[in-house]
Order: structure tokens, then C-alpha cells, then sequence
């Protein structure tokens, strides 16, 4: 990494950093980094006051190469210093900045932040520096080490490759095309560190955003009080309706949300799909809906934090139950309003508790309809939305009837118009 971004600072050290043409000019290349330190700006409100004094904003930048963002990021915080692999860029750098007595700029090793002690900095920022380093595993290292030197509180704002790069040309050297980290990376890592996920953009592409928080304290987390059906009952059917349950939670911290919380049924992970608003006393409730392939009988509910399991589980009773499918609406295909009617040549049926929904069947006039499109609407519910094309030559009352195998679920009459009277799907 260092010989070959000495090289690149020696050949042209803003068409390196800055990628917009070959010897630029320096008012071009200052104003090709305003964007960028005008959205780190703003991340700077997200720190917070903790006494009477005026707060007083420590900041790094890993990589800053010839200084391109720290001269116009010194003019909103108190302190400020840059690092970099690259001898000849930190040169650059210290020329640039010799006029700002509060900037500092050193060599580091490329691998962590060992010349700065713990809780150092209120904000931490890195732009197009980890997307050239090759390894994964050492950009996640800086982003601990990042978490190590930010005092509680602190805030780190970082870009990273979040795809492989579109191009690659044999030529281009690993400290070039460098790593991918995806969002799952991010996530895991800011789960497994106890750091809170405030900001995530640019999903998939190169340049994509994160921004962290450390928290002011070190939480130990919420306790699992009791598991309930979602009507408050003491057992849940194992599918359809009413196979959900409710985790009755004490000392959830706000923020929290359910890409931290979660749970595990016979340690299977869940989901939560709802959280409600969290108490005072950091009281709350968070609904799940049951795994299809849960089994019945006496299950145990574990609460999963940031990835963890915490406390000790507790058991409900989930009840073996049999589907009997039902049909919960019929109506036209393109106008919803239209029950047991069609307009368009087309018509939907929703069918719930459905376990198979290849076996359903439906005969309008006593003819099989083989044209047939299946939708999974509601997997909790064993819900199926299926969409059917109408024979041409039907039309006026017309019996439908809706089968499982051989058994009639329903049966009834649809007024169908005539062809040509209503839009066709």
C-alpha cells in the first residue's frame, strides 16, 4: 500500500485522490471535496453537549492523503488530524495545512490507530480510502479501532465499496480495485460492537455511506419478562390466524429497533415485524409471526439482541391445528369493488389457510380453469391471492365453485359481462 500510493503521489496526487482529470488546478481541486465535507458537516450535530463548556470537536480523517478535506473541515472543528499509509501524500498534506495551527497530519502503519489513545475524538471520517484497501478484514479492523479511539458519544462517517467495481482491467493492482463489504457486513459488525447504526445509503453501489454511533454508555441490554399469543393468550395455533406471539420486554433503551432485537423459537431466528413505542421505564411490546415450519407443542422463546441471546427463555404452547382453507373474497380482477363480479375478462380470488396452493381449484359453469396465476399475499396467514382468466363466451350469472382436491370450499354465482363491455386483463 505504501509503495504504490508513493507512486501515485509522486506521478499526480489530486488525479489519485480526487479522480477528476490530470493536474488539476489547486482551486479545482479544493472545490472538488465540498460536497463531500459539506454532508460531513452535518454529521456533526449528532454530537452532544455534556456540560456547561463549549464543546470541543476532535476530529480524524484515515486517509487523507495530500489533505484535499481537512483544510476546509478545519475551518468547523477545534482539532483536527489526518493519517495515511503514504509518506509522499502526508508530505503533501503537511505543506498544504502549514497555515492551520490546529491541524496535524502523521504516517500510520495502514492497519489500525495506535498512535491515538482511547476516547480521543468526538468524529472519525474515511472517503474513497477503504475502498482501495485489498483486505476486508483490515478496513473492519480500522472500523474498531475507530470505535476504540471515539469517546462515548462519538461519531464516525465512513465510505466503503459496496460492489465490485464495474470495470477491471488485468493492470489494475489490488491496492486499486480493493474490497467489498456489503450491507450485511456493516450490520453484523455494528451488531457484534455494540455500535448504533444511524445511516446507511448508496446499498450496492460504490460509494456506499455508513454512519455510527457510539453510545454514551454501555447498555446490558433489555430482559425478556414474558411471551404471550398477540391477543394476550396463553397458547398460539401453529398457523393461520392468531399465530403470532408478543414479547413483553423491561429496559429497552431508545433507538432500539428491530434490526437489533429479535428472537429465536427452538432456536430458530425470528424477525420481529412490530415494535411498539418504548416506555418510560423502557417497557415495550414486540409482536412475531410464527414460522411455517414451527413445530406444536412446547416451544422455547429466546430474545436475541444485537445478535446475542440474553436472559433466560421462556415457553408457550403452540397448537397443532389443521387448515381448512377458506375463501375470503372474490372479485374482479382490476376493479376490487366489484365483488362476485367481473368487468375485465378477469377475476381474483383470495384464499386463506392455504398449505399447498397448487391443490386449489376453481370450475366457473361447470368448466376447470387452467389458466391461473398464484400469489403469495400474506405467508403468516397461508394467504394466496389467485388470478383467473374468464372463458370468452361466458357471461350473465354464472356458477363459480372453489375446490381443495375433490372438496367445494364455496360455491356461489358471479355476474360476468359480456366481452368487449369492460377492460380485459
Amino acid at each position: 500500500m505504501r509503495r504504490d500510493w508513493d507512486q501515485r503521489a509522486r506521478e499526480d496526487a489530486s488525479f489519485y485522490v480526487a479522480f477528476y482529470q490530470r493536474e488539476q488546478p489547486e482551486e479545482a481541486f479544493h472545490e472538488s471535496g465540498q460536497a463531500i465535507v459539506q454532508e460531513l458537516t452535518l454529521e456533526l450535530s449528532r454530537l452532544k453537549q455534556e456540560s456547561s463548556d463549549k464543546l470541543f470537536i476532535r476530529t480524524l480523517e484515515i486517509g487523507c492523503g495530500p489533505g484535499r478535506l481537512m483544510l476546509p473541515m478545519s475551518l468547523h472543528v477545534d482539532e483536527i488530524h489526518g493519517v495515511d499509509v503514504s509518506e509522499e501524500m502526508v508530505s503533501i498534506a503537511a505543506k498544504r495545512l502549514a497555515d492551520v495551527p490546529h491541524a496535524h497530519v502523521r504516517v500510520n502503519n495502514g492497519y489500525d490507530l495506535s498512535a491515538f489513545s482511547d476516547e480521543y475524538f468526538s468524529f472519525v471520517y474515511s472517503f474513497i480510502v477503504f475502498q482501495h484497501i485489498p483486505s476486508a478484514e483490515i478496513v473492519l479492523h480500522y472500523l474498531l479501532e475507530t470505535k476504540r479511539v471515539l469517546r462515548p458519544g462519538g461519531v464516525t462517517r465512513f465510505q466503503v465499496r459496496g460492489a465490485p467495481p464495474s470495470r477491471v482491467s488485468e493492470s489494475d493492482s489490488a491496492t486499486w480495485k480493493g474490497c467489498v463489504l456489503s450491507e450485511e457486513d456493516i450490520v453484523d459488525f455494528a451488531r457484534k460492537h455494540y455500535l448504533e447504526l444511524v445511516a446507511l445509503s448508496g446499498v450496492g453501489t460504490q460509494y456506499m455511506w455508513v454512519t455510527l454511533r457510539k453510545p454514551n454508555s454501555v447498555v446490558s441490554g433489555p430482559t425478556l419478562e414474558a411471551v404471550t399469543g398477540a391477543d394476550g393468550s396463553s397458547s398460539v395455533p401453529q398457523h393461520g390466524r392468531g399465530a403470532a406471539l408478543s414479547l413483553w420486554l423491561r429496559n429497552v433503551s431508545e433507538g432500539t429497533d428491530l434490526t437489533i432485537l429479535g428472537a429465536t423459537i427452538n432456536s430458530q431466528p425470528v424477525r420481529g415485524c412490530y415494535l411498539s413505542a418504548i416506555g418510560p421505564e423502557g417497557g415495550c411490546q414486540m409482536n412475531l409471526i410464527l414460522p411455517w415450519d414451527v413445530a406444536s407443542g412446547v416451544a422455547e422463546v429466546d430474545l436475541l439482541y444485537k445478535g446475542v441471546v440474553l436472559g433466560k427463555p421462556k415457553t408457550i404452547a403452540i397448537e397443532a391445528i389443521e387448515l381448512v382453507p377458506c375463501v375470503v373474497a372474490i372479485h374482479d380482477a382490476i376493479d376490487t369493488t366489484l365483488l362476485m363480479e367481473s368487468e375485465s375478462g378477469g377475476m381474483k380470488i383470495l384464499v386463506e389457510n392455504v398449505s399447498d396452493p397448487e391443490q386449489i381449484r376453481f370450475c366457473l359453469g361447470g368448466r376447470n380453469i387452467t389458466e391461473v396465476d398464484i400469489v403469495s399475499t400474506n405467508p403468516g396467514l397461508c394467504q394466496f391471492l389467485f388470478s383467473i382468466l374468464l372463458p370468452q363466451d361466458l357471461s350473465g350469472q354464472v356458477k363459480i365453485s372453489v375446490l381443495a382436491e375433490d372438496r367445494e370450499l364455496f360455491a356461489g354465482f358471479v355476474k360476468i359481462a359480456p366481452p368487449g363491455t369492460g377492460e380485459k386483463q
